[in-house]
């Protein structure tokens, strides 16, 4: 079970979920982007 590598997901998805709280313009350039690629 590779704890560490789950932990990190988890982490990263938190940080990118309080980011897009906190910037909702920010979070539309990054679906823009998302779904362009």
């Amino acid at each position: 079970m590779n704890f560490t590598g789950s932990g990190i997901a988890k982490f990263k998805e938190y940080l990118w979920m309080r980011y897009a709280i906190f910037s909702d313009v920010s979070l539309q350039g990054i679906r823009m982007s998302f779904f362009s690629s």
